[in-house]
Formats: C-alpha cells, sequence, structure tokens
C-alpha cells in the first residue's frame, strides 16, 4: 500500500530554491509527510556536470544531429500546399497516423539512440553519441512492412531494449543481442498482437508478478474515401507469463477493447498500490461502433481483476488521441490530459472524492481551441525549465483527410498549427502558452514527441515527428538549474522499474512527484526508460523510490546536477 501526504509552506512562483507548488497553500488535503521506513537503494553517482552559461531558447538541430531525412508524405505535400490522402489512394489512417518512434540506448554504450517508423519506409535507427550527434545504424533482420511505430524496451528481463514495432496487421517483437542488433522473436514471445493494427503499446507489470506486460490499442485500417465508415479493431491484453505472452483479453471489462484505440495508460490513479487503466479512444460516440474512453479500476487480488468505473468520471466520447499522466498540480496525485479534434479534456484527481477526476475542460478550453487549429496528437507532462513545475506539452497537426472547415465537431483544421507548451500560472489553474517564447511553436504536422537528455548535461531536449518533415530535434542548451537524471535497475525481470514511483524531497519536506511510464504517456512510441527531475537550485535531494512490487527504498541527501543510478 503506497503512502501519499503533502507538506505546508510552500512559496509561490519562486526563481532560486526549491520547486514549488502553486495549490499546495491552503489546500485541505495537505498535512506533514511522514518520510517512509525503507533501506537506501544501491546509489551509482555520475560526475557532476557544471554549466554557468545559462540556456536559453529551444533551437532546432535536426541537420546538424544527423536526423534529418524526408518522409513518405513530404513528397506529397508542404507548408504552402495541402494534399488530401484519398485523392492520394491512402486511407485516413495511414496519413493520420502514418509513423513515431522510440528513444532509448539499444546498443549499450551509455547514450541515447532512435528508432523510426514512417509508412511505406523502412525502419531507420540513428546511434547517439551523447553530445547531440547521431549517426545511421544498419539493423539486420528487420522485416520489410510498414510499421505505424517503434518501441525500445526491455520485453525479456535480461537488462537491453528490445524492439517492438507495431504494424497493420500484426506486430513484429525483436531481441536484442545486447549489442544492438535484433533477433525475430514474434513466436517465441507470441506478441503479434492479435489481428489488428496497433496504435501503442502500452507496458506495466500490472499483475504485480515481477514481470512486463502490455495492452495494445489497435485501431483499424481507417476510411478509404470520406463517406466510407471507419471499423474498429480489438485491442488486446498480453500478460507474460513465463516469458511468454498470453492473450487475457477477455479479462477486460465489457467493450473496453472495441474502440479505435490510440494509446492505454497504466497509473495508480487512487495511489492504493494498484495499477488502473485508461483506454483513449479516437472517433468517440460518433457512431454506434465507436467507444468513448474508458477507465478500469485495478481491485487486485490473487487474479487481479480491471473493473469498469465510469463514475471516475473519465469515459468521455471524444477523438481522443494522445494521453498525459503526471502531476500537473502539484499535489501528490496524477491528472489527466486527453487530446481530440476540438477542446481536449484536463481531469484533475482529486483522489478519495467521488467522481475521482473533475473535469477542468471548461476551465481550460484554450488548451485547444484556437483560430489557428485544433486537431491535437501526442501529449505529455514535461519539466522543459527545470524549475520542479510540470508544464504540459501538446501536438497538433493539420489531419489531412479533413478540409479547413470540414474538421470533425465543427473544429478549426488550419494548415499550420503551431505545437504549444502550456505553463501553469500561480494558483488559478490558469495556463498561458509559452511556445513561441520558448522556441517551440513548431507548425508542422506534428504527431509524436518524447522529451529526453540526449547530450546529458540536465536540459531536455524536445523530439518530434510529423507527416510533412519528419523528425524535428530542438535543444535549449545547457540549464543551470539543479538536477537529477535517475535511472533504476531491478533485479526482476521489469529490469528498468517500469511503473515505480519517484517522491523528491529536501530536509524531510515533500517537493515533488514523477512516475516512470512505458507507452503510457504522449502516442506512437516510447520514451527513455530514465527520468530527468528539474529541483530548482537545490544541492541535494532525498529520493524515496516506490518500486512496481510496493518495496520503498530511501536514499539521503543524493548529490544533484548528476545522472544517478538505483540499484535493487
Amino acid at each position: 500500500m503506497r503512502r501519499i501526504a503533502y507538506m505546508l509552506g510552500f512559496v509561490v512562483g519562486c526563481s532560486s530554491g526549491p520547486p514549488t507548488s502553486p495549490f499546495l497553500a491552503g489546500d485541505p488535503r495537505v498535512a506533514n509527510y511522514d518520510l517512509p521506513a525503507g533501506e537506501p537503494a544501491d546509489l551509482d553517482l555520475g560526475d557532476a556536470v557544471q554549466c554557468t552559461a545559462g540556456a536559453g531558447t529551444y533551437g532546432e538541430v535536426t541537420e546538424s544531429a544527423g536526423l534529418s531525412y524526408t518522409p513518405r508524405f513530404g513528397a506529397e505535400s508542404s507548408l504552402a500546399e495541402r494534399f488530401d490522402s484519398f485523392e492520394l489512394g491512402f486511407s485516413s489512417v495511414e496519413v493520420e497516423v502514418a509513423g513515431g518512434f522510440a528513444v532509448g540506448d539499444f546498443n549499450g554504450d551509455g547514450h541515447l539512440d532512435v528508432v523510426v517508423a514512417d509508412y511505406d519506409q523502412p525502419i531507420r535507427a540513428f546511434a547517439g553519441d551523447g553530445a547531440l550527434g547521431f549517426t545511421p545504424w544498419a539493423l539486420d533482420a528487420i522485416p520489410d512492412d510498414y510499421y505505424r511505430s517503434a518501441q525500445l524496451i526491455d520485453v525479456d528481463g535480461d537488462g537491453d531494449l528490445d524492439l517492438y514495432l507495431l504494424g497493420l496487421d500484426e506486430n513484429v517483437a525483436l531481441r536484442n543481442d545486447g549489442a544492438g542488433q535484433f533477433v525475430d522473436a514474434t513466436a517465441d514471445w507470441n506478441l503479434g498482437g492479435g489481428a489488428g493494427a496497433t496504435t501503442t503499446a502500452s507496458w506495466a507489470d500490472f499483475d504485480g508478478d515481477g514481470d512486463l506486460d502490455v495492452y495494445n490499442a489497435n485501431y483499424g485500417d481507417g476510411a478509404s474515401a470520406p463517406e466510407a465508415p471507419t471499423l474498429p479493431d480489438d485491442d488486446v491484453l498480453l500478460v507474460q507469463e513465463d516469458g511468454v505472452f498470453v492473450d487475457r483479453s477477455l479479462r477486460l471489462p465489457n467493450s473496453f477493447g472495441a474502440g479505435h484505440g490510440y494509446i492505454a495508460g497504466w497509473f495508480d490513479a487512487e495511489d492504493d498500490g494498484d495499477l488502473d487503466l485508461l483506454v483513449a479512444n479516437d472517433l468517440g460516440g460518433t457512431t454506434p461502433l465507436a467507444e468513448p474512453n474508458h477507465f478500469a479500476r485495478n481491485v487486485g487480488g490473487d487474479d487481479w481483476v480491471l473493473q469498469a468505473d465510469p463514475a471516475a468520471a473519465l469515459d468521455r466520447p471524444i477523438l481522443a488521441m494522445g494521453l498525459a499522466l503526471g502531476d500537473a498540480d502539484g499535489d501528490g496525485d496524477l491528472d489527466v490530459h486527453v487530446t481530440n479534434a476540438g477542446p481536449s479534456y484536463f481531469g484533475r484527481n482529486d483522489s478519495g472524492s467521488e467522481p475521482l477526476f473533475t473535469d477542468l475542460s471548461l476551465l481550460t478550453h484554450e488548451l485547444s481551441a484556437d483560430d489557428d487549429g485544433d486537431i491535437s496528437w501526442a501529449t505529455d507532462f514535461v519539466d522543459l525549465d527545470g524549475d520542479g513545475q510540470l508544464e504540459l506539452w501538446t501536438a497538433f497537426g493539420y489531419m489531412p483527410t479533413k478540409g479547413s472547415d470540414g474538421g470533425p465537431n465543427l473544429t478549426d483544421n488550419a494548415f499550420e498549427q503551431p505545437d504549444r507548451v502550456w505553463r501553469l500560472q500561480d494558483g488559478d489553474l490558469a495556463y498561458e502558452d509559452v511556445a513561441a517564447d520558448w522556441g517551440l511553436n513548431n507548425t508542422a504536422s506534428t504527431r509524436t514527441m518524447s522529451t529526453a537528455d540526449f547530450d546529458r548535461d540536465g536540459s531536455l531536449e524536445v523530439l518530434s515527428w510529423s507527416v510533412d518533415r519528419g523528425l524535428h530535434l530542438s535543444t535549449r542548451g545547457c540549464a543551470p538549474e539543479a538536477w537529477l537524471r535517475l535511472h533504476l535497475q531491478d533485479s526482476s525481470a521489469n529490469s528498468h522499474g517500469i511503473g515505480a514511483r519517484v517522491d523528491v524531497l529536501h530536509q524531510g519536506e515533500w517537493l515533488l512527484r514523477r512516475d516512470l511510464v512505458a507507452g503510457s504517456c504522449g502516442a506512437l512510441g516510447t520514451g527513455a526508460p530514465e527520468l530527468t527531475i528539474g529541483v530548482g537550485d537545490l544541492d541535494e535531494v532525498d529520493l524515496v523510490v516506490t518500486w512496481p512490487d510496493g518495496v520503498v527504498t530511501v536514499n539521503a541527501a543524493v548529490p544533484t546536477r548528476r545522472g544517478v543510478t538505483l540499484t535493487r
């Protein structure tokens, strides 16, 4: 059972010192944080990284980093001219969900690499050098087929990252040989994914047996013409049992797997120690076959049970495409953002109350509605400026199967829709869009994104992928703020500690919470299995890690501005 409580006395809006929450002061849920009892994990400290220059705005470095290429649809479109997918002979999904990427160290050299899937093109891999340089990496034994996205995840628990390719008919799982080459293990692991076109695979040890399981959000083939129906594929729940994945979809609540799935999120919504499930479905409520979003509580037990819970207020019939899970308001529990063709859904977690989530969509309407367009895709809560407060980064992009005045639900569908970064303002749930000021208002037809510290200086880079331009990498340079880049190593088959919760304290005061997920945020890929945590200007912090099996480790006075590995 996980214990959460919170600390009074945070100062609103600091420019130095520890991270602050604009919501804790006066919150009736606030109490003293009791530091849990726990043995320390083994601690491996990296070298300190000093930065005195100060970070600037984000600037694009895609070409100089070696990541630029022309995507399949880049030849068919430009910023000056729309293209119509149906006239070109493609279905709606083939261009709306044409590609994605994964970030992780697949060759074991300590640097983050990138694997990219793109419609009707071979899988691309780029090996990073730890200094914002990438070189093409030849991949042997990759089946020649169209893949919607790629994921890097340690499937078999041996410590290296395997490759999972998401296809239109069947997925392909490839075992890493430890040096960045892959062997097809789809049949060995039974990870074909069932009959369906998977958009995003979400990984977690949701049955608590020490190894990773996966929920494949399957969409369907898409429409072949504007008037043609889009039929959904059933989602698939695959549970790992003795190294082989077994289809346990029948354990899902009725109608759970029948929507146009974009992404599913595993997260502990109630802080009871069990991972709950939120499925984001596109086209919700537009036809009798189009399911809304669905939420299920994990009520545990020896056989674990997922129980549908529409009263939690997350079952929304929208055109959902991306999912963000994070402690947006700094009160210690995980909030939810779901993108849409139109106004997005923003749910504040009011753990212990009914409903579990409070719909703040009307208060945060500006998170979607805009004359420049409001078709939003991947989204995530990320701390881009290192102050400890999460921003909300959201990808926007033109939907090529809809005209400027023909978007769903009367939405705007401008050809150039800038990506957004919303920064929470003090105290009243007001957000301001800082993307233009920070250099992140990219106007490509963005579909997915990830943040990672590619050059290992403590400041997050932003990598996105768009239908018309492909990869787009931005950096703001070395940041003066204090930070920790946290790696978890577990002796269980869940070697990277996917699903772990990290609480950061300073001198007994609770500061912030971060959770390590794989495929449960964003859409169309996976981020690096690590956490980069901004902590203001603190020279040391305490780390409380609740591992996926519920065991708590406590490491006090951990020095900042460096990479840290915790091993259990």
